[in-house]
């Protein structure tokens, strides 16, 4: 097949994980055997005009059979609408009959750009099996041609790990920001407080459900009309407080295990941590993956409790122990209690032995990790997610 992925150029930045799965994706395509083509851009949600033209000409020139878009960025130049003898016109999709796929990289009420692509055959690459619900919700008039489970992934590439496992660096690895002013409720004194209270409390009560359904059940015992604009602004802003408050409570409950600690992110140097926690600044996401080769044990705190984020798999794949808190999709891949550990944010005070048993089984618990590291290698890398992706593109024709 052939296949356009729109690529955000961003000037000046550091290689972040957009970067890194473009490149990925771009590989995988090509050993697959298809053709990939790329369409740089400069601003996600801005067509400037020698883009626009180059666009035009690159559709024009090339047949291609659908695109590929991480995180919507690039869905606004491609739904630009062009005349076709009606009043409204047609997007730039349609004027090709191109199929669309938006392999989304977070929370569905998180994707603003997901919001302005149009066209008939849009499809999505989601990274839980929760976002169908949370679209529903939050977009109820955006129709899709189909949808596909495709969680982040990697390729065996992204293994830096040098070394027994047992002489590496750091005995626990966290890799995450976090913003000390989502540790508080920022919207207290506002109209809609009571129900971002309500909402937050429920989610924190109960940290396995998603956070859409904590919503549902808080509006009704509240006897609200749902809208789409009122989930939107409620779910965002829950989220960022509680990515803040779990990942924070998460970093001290395992602090407790007395082991070495790293904490790699944005901010945590301003907070009050243990003595046997150190910090490191942001890095790139190559220097996340070198991270992940120099830890025993790394830890995440997820709200993709239906799939999974892209640490667990730079986790196993560097045969690292992955200690995370969702199971849904996780469980049946790994094993319930095999390859990699669950936690639950519930009962974090058990936490700190769970790690102290990990540390202390070395040899049983490197054998897991290097189970984990192989089902990573033999079901999700970035040549399956890709394959997935093309089985639902070829069902549209």
């Amino acid at each position: 097949m052939k296949m356009l992925m729109p690529y955000w150029r961003r000037a000046g930045r550091e290689r972040g994980f957009y970067e890194h799965f473009s490149d990925r994706l771009v590989d995988a395509g090509r050993e697959l055997g298809h053709s990939v083509s790329r369409f740089e851009f400069l601003i996600p949600g801005q067509i400037l005009p020698d883009e626009r033209n180059q666009l035009h000409r690159l559709l024009m020139r090339e047949e291609f059979d659908f695109v590929l878009d991480l995180s919507c960025k690039g869905g606004v130049h491609l739904s630009e609408p062009v005349w076709d003898g009606s009043e409204a016109g047609e997007s730039l999709l349609d004027s090709v009959e191109l199929p669309y796929v938006g392999m989304l990289l977070d929370q569905v009420y998180l994707q603003a750009m997901l919001a302005l692509v149009q066209g008939e055959r849009i499809c999505l690459a989601l990274p839980d099996e929760f976002h169908g619900e949370q679209l529903t919700l939050v977009y109820p008039d955006r129709k899709l041609a189909g949808t596909v489970l495709a969680p982040p992934a990697v390729q065996a590439e992204d293994d830096r790990s040098t070394g027994r496992w047992s002489d590496r660096e750091f005995d626990l690895l966290y890799v995450g920001n976090i913003d000390p002013g989502t540790l508080q409720r920022r919207w207290r004194g506002e109209p809609a407080a009571v129900l971002l209270d309500a909402v937050a409390d429920q989610a924190l009560s109960h940290p396995a459900t998603p956070l859409h359904w904590c919503y549902q059940k808080v509006i009704s015992s509240l006897g609200l009309q749902p809208t789409p604009g009122l989930a939107l602004n409620v779910l965002a802003r829950v989220e960022s407080f509680l990515r803040a408050r779990f990942r924070h409570d998460l970093v001290l409950a395992a602090a407790k295990s007395g082991a070495r600690f790293c904490v790699v992110g944005e901010s945590w140097n301003g907070l009050e941590l243990p003595a046997n926690v150190s910090w490191l600044p942001p890095m790139d996401y190559d220097g996340v993956l070198e991270l992940y080769g120099r830890s025993k044990v790394c830890l995440e705190a997820s709200t993709y409790l239906g799939g999974a984020s892209d640490r667990v798999f730079g986790i196993t794949v560097n045969g690292a122990m992955c200690v995370t808190n969702t199971d849904r999709y996780l469980a049946p891949t790994y094993g319930p209690d095999g390859a990699i550990t669950f936690y639950s944010l519930q009962q974090l005070d058990s936490l700190a032995d769970q790690l102290q048993t990990l540390l202390a089984s070395a040899s049983d618990t490197a054998s897991r990790a290097a189970e984990a590291r192989a089902i990573t290698l033999a079901r999700h890398t970035w040549r399956h997610r890709l394959e997935d992706i093309v089985r639902l593109v070829s069902g549209l024709h």
